[in-house]
């Protein structure tokens, strides 16, 4: 996937939900050939995942919710999935997280198992 069709990505999904300031990650499924978009809507602190590839998306799935996040959070996953067995694989997932403005923030981390 080219930076072009990322940006057409990050573009859809910035105005769509979170007022032009998305916190997004890709991680690439090489034995599927398929992105894993997964995305913080810090608005309302859930995490969604749009899968698939370039110009073939799926609809957003919603993975987990948070307890606060703000336009200052960001998101990661791993560069690649990794294959637990012949039948599952693995997005690993790290985010920001703050319960209100006055608490300090944390590190957070989940795992988004997949069939194959």
């Amino acid at each position: 996937m080219t930076t072009r069709e990322l940006d057409k990505v990050n573009g859809q999904i910035g105005i769509a939900e979170a007022n032009g300031t998305p916190r997004w990650f890709v991680t690439f499924d090489t034995f599927h050939s398929k992105y894993y978009l997964v995305y913080y809507n810090y608005t309302t602190n859930t995490v969604y995942q749009y899968s698939g590839t370039a110009g073939s998306w799926s609809t957003r799935t919603q993975l987990f919710t948070t307890v606060g996040g703000n336009s200052t959070m960001s998101i990661a996953t791993y560069y690649q999935a990794g294959r637990i067995d012949a039948s599952k694989f693995i997005v690993g997932i790290f985010y920001m997280e703050s319960p209100s403005p006055s608490t300090k923030t944390s590190i957070k981390f989940a795992q988004e198992i997949l069939p194959d």
